[in-house]
């Protein structure tokens, strides 16, 4: 894999999100990852992006920041905002009118390590440690 660390601004719009899992596709492609890993990973970023778009902010003009830096065997993803933020303990609490979904769920299912810090006003970081399972040599 021929990258150490990128850091993509991304725009807190839902309609983006797909937009940023192609380019996930192509640029994991590029570099040869497995094509479970890149499934996996494009579903890892997936619902945490949404998980930003829909509970960190109240208008969508606003950012947030998604960065993958590879370690020796593994990704590490963090997904940061400066949001409303929500109480770690209590993560149903940072939800709108029962308005969650299985985002954190589906996150922690498929990562081998998911850690999140949030503050009430301070916005919310979540990183996620991926295990990936090999490359694919068909590239």
């Amino acid at each position: 894999m021929a990258f150490e660390e990128i850091t993509w601004q991304l725009p807190a719009e839902a309609g983006r999100i797909a937009d940023f899992r192609k380019m996930l596709r192509s640029y994991l492609g590029l570099r040869k990852v497995c094509e479970e890993d890149i499934h996996n990973v494009q579903m890892i970023l997936g619902e945490a992006c949404t998980n930003v778009v829909r509970h960190a902010y109240s208008s969508p003009d606003r950012t947030y920041q998604v960065k993958m830096r590879r370690a020796p065997g593994k990704l590490i993803l963090e997904v940061t905002d400066e949001g409303v933020g929500f109480d770690c303990a209590n993560p149903k609490s940072r939800c709108l009118e029962n308005s969650c979904g299985m985002g954190l769920v589906i996150i922690k299912q498929l990562a081998n390590r998911a850690d999140i810090e949030s503050r009430f006003g301070l916005g919310t970081r979540l990183r996620i440690e991926y295990a990936l399972q090999g490359t694919d040599t068909t590239h």
